[in-house]
């Protein structure tokens, strides 16, 4: 199986998303980015539904 040419990632810590992790993906980062700046909840990124929704590490 070949790896995905791109992905983005969320990082949450104590319900808050503390980190984001990118490769390939500019315009996902800007949004995930975002996140972090306005200290979203948790589960406002678990709640997204897919295809957008980035994979989750906790």
């Amino acid at each position: 199986m070949r790896a995905p040419s791109s992905c983005a990632a969320a990082y949450g810590h104590h319900g808050r998303v503390v980190g984001v992790l990118g490769w390939n993906t500019p315009r996902q980062m800007r949004t995930l980015r975002r996140l972090i700046l306005e200290r979203t909840p948790w589960t406002t990124v678990t709640a997204t539904p897919a295809p957008r929704r980035p994979a989750t590490v906790n």
